[in-house]
């Protein structure tokens, strides 16, 4: 998921949010939030308090962090010193967070998640202020680079709870004294999200969508016990795989059924599969009589808060069940499917309690090699033989989307969006080599007489050429569609063809020409005018 930033030009850039209550804090104390260094000229503060009072952060011309507190209440004498480093780089979003934990008398530093330094707390409190807190400006100097999802605690953050929010968007959580995402993208106030409202005025800021890369809010559904999601009905045929990460949440040995369907009884099961015992899965389909299936040993881990992937495979002789990718238990049956649809994610003859995320079903038996080679990753929806595949990350959508081929969208019955996720890889752009690209069906969109163009592109082009990244030319220029081009690497070409030749132009220099930095680029066209936009901001008509 692609963010905005907030870009401070290293000397007058700023954002004042003011001396307020949540923010004059003695005690435990966390500060996170992500950089993106233009320089390091000189010492500079992404964000401030008072360095003998409630806390300060400061980089070093060497790229390291010092964090300080102390007991005066004052940028003065005596505080704390805590250093590590070097920790941030020129150009390189880094996530840092320091933790202040005075319940154990440990300072701590982490750096993309990760424990970088640690260090006894010279002072069991710190002492209160009267000076505002800044972001981008303090007593060593002015920040420069990009800053975005600034985050004040009052409590001491473990490294789990760090690694897990560090890439996500938070909303009012307990011990949250102030959540500054800097994602408004317009106008010159710093929303904060924490709840408390106390707003960041933006001095001489420039909003810039070139914000670090986070993941959704939601990558998972969470099911109290007597909820599912309803996917309408898909065949997988006689053949068949099976497969989706959960996490139970079970307090008995009861069956729970979390993917399958049972129109009227055993015998005419959809493929179904349950957790029984708390560690067991239970495996079955109807054969119009009574049902074929087994249940596995105690294959699952039995802890509160795991992730597992399960998945079975039926080859039209044998079931197979795999866990975490591995194979765990195989069993033979005796009569074929009825083949009834599944339609339940989250229950079948009865339901289960906790979360469940990437279900996949597909009309082929896969390996134990392609389930444990992909069920780490996200599909792309067209893979061959997939019938039916939820992600369960739309939250807060009211479906849950199927990205396969029969768009069998779920609804949500009694079940929430969970923010626990299994921690899938995620493609986050298509790499286009030089020689690729992508064909739109149907003979491609037409756009009419007035209308919009956007994407993101990253762009590597090594040259000065003209290098096309949506649209069409069929013979020539005269029959061209709306197009786009990335020209001399910082300019944007924009035309369309009026049957003789073309209209449109050649910006100014208006892109980064950083190979590493994505851009938003969109054109607009109404009334005989176009204009074109970067990253939110008018560049050229």
């Amino acid at each position: 998921m692609k963010t905005t930033a907030l870009f401070f030009n290293g000397s007058t850039t700023h954002v004042a949010i003011g001396n307020h209550g949540p923010h004059q804090i003695v005690g435990d104390q966390t500060i996170e939030l992500w950089v993106r260094l233009g320089a390091l000229a000189h010492r500079q503060n992404p964000i401030a308090k008072a360095y003998g009072g409630e806390g300060t952060i400061t980089i070093e011309t060497s790229g390291a962090l010092s964090y300080y507190y102390g007991p005066v209440g004052a940028d003065a004498e005596p505080y704390q010193g805590f250093y590590a480093g070097p920790a941030v780089a020129i150009g390189e979003w880094t996530h840092i967070a320091v933790v202040r934990d005075l319940g154990r008398g440990v300072l701590r530093w982490y750096r993309n998640g990760e424990l970088i330094k640690e260090e006894a707390a010279a002072y069991p409190a710190a002492a209160v202020s009267g000076q505002q807190l800044l972001l981008g400006g303090g007593y060593a100097g002015a920040f420069h680079g990009h800053i975005a999802e600034v985050r004040l605690w009052s409590v001491a953050r473990t490294a789990a709870q760090i690694q897990e929010n560090m890439r996500r968007r938070l909303g009012a959580q307990p011990g949250l004294a102030g959540y500054w995402p800097l994602n408004d993208g317009e106008g010159a106030v710093a929303h904060d999200r924490s709840g408390n409202g106390l707003h960041g005025a933006v001095v001489n800021g420039q909003w810039d969508a070139n914000g670090p890369l986070l993941r959704p809010n939601h990558e998972s559904v969470t099911l109290p016990g007597n909820g599912w999601v309803d996917v309408g009905g898909v065949q997988v045929g006689g053949q068949f795989t099976q497969e989706c990460w959960i996490r139970p949440a079970l307090t008995d040995d009861a069956y729970h059924g979390f993917l399958g369907n049972q129109p009227t009884g055993v015998h005419d099961r959809s493929p179904s599969l349950w957790v029984f015992q708390r560690r067991m899965i239970h495996f079955a389909y109807g054969d119009g009589q009574s049902q074929q299936g087994g249940i596995t040993g105690p294959v699952l881990s039995g802890e509160p808060g795991r992730w597992h992937h399960v998945a079975a495979s039926y080859d039209g002789a044998n079931y197979r069940i795999y866990v975490d990718g591995a194979l765990v238990h195989t069993q033979a049956t005796a009569a074929p499917s009825v083949n009834s649809p599944v339609r339940w994610i989250g229950r079948v003859d009865n339901v289960f309690a906790g979360d469940i995320s990437e279900v996949r079903l597909w009309s082929i038996v896969r390996s134990e090699a392609q389930i444990r080679e992909s069920m780490g990753q996200r599909l792309r929806g067209d893979e061959a033989g997939l019938v039916g595949y939820w992600p369960l990350d739309d939250g807060p959508a009211v479906r849950a989307a199927d990205l396969g081929p029969n768009g069998a969208h779920g609804a949500l019955n009694n079940a929430a969006w969970g923010q626990g996720d299994p921690g899938l890889r995620r493609a986050t752009g298509l790499a286009v080599g030089g020689n690729g690209w992508i064909e739109l069906g149907g003979g491609g969109v037409r756009l009419g007489q007035r209308y919009t163009q956007e994407c993101w592109l990253r762009s590597t082009v090594t040259d000065n050429a003209y290098h096309g990244f949506m649209g069409n030319q069929p013979p020539g220029v005269g029959t061209r569609s709306p197009g786009l081009w990335v020209n001399d690497k910082r300019r944007i070409h924009f035309v369309y063809g009026d049957g003789v030749g073309q209209q449109g132009g050649l910006t100014e220099p208006v892109l980064s020409g950083d190979p590493t930095r994505w851009h938003h680029v969109a054109v607009t066209y109404e009334d005989n005018l176009f204009k074109i936009y970067v990253d939110g901001a008018l560049v050229h008509t």
